[in-house]
């Protein structure tokens, strides 16, 4: 993701879903933010999109230790993505949950994948 051509499509791209999600009229959504590298870390967890600016989201991800390594743990992404998403279904079966998955598209743990059953 340290790339010239791929951070700056990264924050454009978040930066555009918060505003969205923020805009008047918008439809009240709680966000949660799992960043992923050699392990995961939830950043924010079922916090008003509301309260989420973009900037603080941005400034989270660049002060996380996982930005930029050369390992792509999508699995342990999932699995802490499935678990918040698991805890909102029980809290609120009435909550559309999604799950968005950004990466560089290179995970290393591909045989792991597999067998959580997310790649095709």
């Amino acid at each position: 993701m340290n790339a010239d051509d791929k951070y700056p499509l990264l924050t454009r791209a978040l930066t555009g879903m918060i505003n969205e999600l923020t805009r008047d009229g918008a439809v009240p959504v709680l966000v949660s933010v799992v960043v992923f590298a050699r392990g995961s870390q939830i950043l924010f967890r079922d916090v008003p999109a509301r309260e989420l600016t973009a900037r603080r989201l941005l400034d989270a991800i660049d002060h996380s230790p996982l930005r930029f390594t050369r390992y792509t743990d999508i699995v342990g992404a999932l699995s802490r993505a499935g678990r918040i998403a698991a805890d909102s279904v029980r809290t609120n079966k009435a909550l559309p949950v999604r799950i968005y998955v950004l990466t560089d598209g290179r995970p290393q743990d591909v045989a792991s994948c597999c067998q959580m059953r997310v790649c095709h």
